[in-house]
């Protein structure tokens, strides 16, 4: 019963993460951006979004919530997560790191663009 349990809000997790990230996908390009690649596996690693933006590779992180009344997206973007990705976007040459939040609340999608934050 528990691990029922654990497995709808795993479930669930991945859902509004995978949404979310489509979401920041079609905002990016809306604004000029090439997506060039998503999950991208990266050693142990993923790297959520490689975009293109004004000639330049930019690695993307999406973080998503479902409703901000339960913390903050960007609070999911610590300082240890931020230190990963920039070696995982290091290691393929990118030197820029940016974050997408996705907040999905009762008043529709709130998509909040912050560039280099690493």
């Amino acid at each position: 019963m528990v691990s029922d349990i654990v497995s709808d809000i795993a479930n669930h997790r991945r859902a509004v993460g995978s949404f979310g990230e489509q979401v920041a996908a079609q905002f990016l390009e809306r604004r000029g951006c090439l997506v060039l690649d998503r999950n991208l596996r990266v050693g142990r690693g993923e790297i959520d979004l490689i975009i293109e933006v004004g000639g330049a590779k930019v690695a993307v992180e999406v973080k998503s919530v479902v409703d901000s009344k339960l913390g903050e997206a960007a609070d999911a973007f610590t300082v240890t997560k931020a230190s990963q990705v920039a070696a995982l976007a290091e290691e393929i040459g990118i030197g820029r790191v940016d974050l997408i939040t996705v907040t999905l609340g009762p008043k529709g999608v709130d998509i909040v663009w912050t560039p280099r934050v690493v």
